[in-house]
Parts: structure tokens; C-alpha cells; sequence
């Protein structure tokens, strides 16, 4: 058993720093599910070198991980957002300042 087989993360970041984060808790042993936006992902995609089965640096950083895409800037997106977050022990967010308020989504709108 590893040690934090029973924990269950929803991870809504973007590029390199909380995805590394994620991905060392996954290698623990943690579900981690990986919130991509539709059409344009993670920006970590792009990053070279790019080869066919995609960015390394991308398929390094979410190895491990379960994958699904929703756009939480649209209300729809948000909705869907607000009824999967109580399924997670731990919500992993690195947006600037404000950006989760925005969609009704912050700390204080979601601890609720």
C-alpha cells in the first residue's frame, strides 16, 4: 500500500509547478485527475521537444494521472466544476489572484 493510496487530488493547474507537484503525488500512490481545457489543454503541450506522442515535458509531468476536459469559465463548465469538487480530498489550483472568484469558484465560494 502506498501512502496516500486514498487520496483523491483534482488537479486544475496549468504549465510546470503544480503539475511536478501532482505528479509526485500520484507517484504516492494519490488518484490524480488532470482538468484540461477543450481544444487548446494544458500549455505545457506545447512545449518542445515535441515528438509524436506529444510534449515530453507535458507526458512527464502528468504520468500517472487521469485525464478529463472542462472549460469551468463557462457557466455550464463551473456547474460541473462546483458538483465534482466534493469528490476530492485536495483541489490543486495555480491561477493568479482572483481568477477562481471570477467563475465562482474560490476558496471562500467553495469551502461550502
Amino acid at each position: 500500500m502506498k501512502a496516500l493510496e486514498n487520496v483523491r487530488i483534482l488537479d486544475l493547474s496549468q504549465k510546470l509547478t503544480v503539475s511536478l507537484a501532482t505528479m509526485y503525488l500520484s507517484a504516492y500512490g494519490a488518484e490524480v485527475v488532470k482538468v484540461e481545457a477543450p481544444r487548446t489543454g494544458d500549455r505545457a503541450r506545447t512545449w518542445d521537444p515535441v515528438l509524436e506522442k506529444g510534449s515530453v515535458y507535458f507526458n512527464y509531468l502528468n504520468s500517472g494521472k487521469k485525464s478529463i476536459t472542462l472549460d469551468y469559465k463557462t457557466e455550464e463548465g463551473a456547474q460541473i466544476l462546483k458538483k465534482l469538487i466534493p469528490l476530492y480530498d485536495v483541489i490543486c489550483v495555480n491561477a493568479e489572484a482572483g481568477e477562481m472568484e471570477k467563475y465562482g469558484l474560490g476558496y471562500e465560494q467553495m469551502k461550502e
